[in-house]
């Protein structure tokens, strides 16, 4: 993983409009994450609106970002330094 994930406390990951899983594979794109990002030793959520498919938040590249999850229910406070 080439350091890129050290000292990351949280992942995540957006739906993707062109999405399509094959009729009847048993690895999904969603096996794929986890197995690409099973090592890591933080939450992993997926299927957050934001990526390329709406709704979408916007997120600040570079921006910290602060995230609350419970219930189904998401919170994204962003802070640029």
């Amino acid at each position: 993983m080439a350091g890129w994930f050290e000292g990351t406390s949280g992942v995540l990951i957006g739906r993707d409009a062109m999405q399509q899983d094959a009729p009847g594979c048993e690895f999904d794109s969603r096996d794929a994450v986890e197995a690409a990002l099973n090592e890591l030793s933080c939450p992993i959520i997926a299927d957050v609106d934001i990526g390329h498919t709406g709704p979408q938040w916007t997120l600040v590249q570079g921006a910290l970002a602060c995230i609350e999850w419970a219930d189904g229910c998401c919170s994204v406070v962003q802070e640029l330094r």
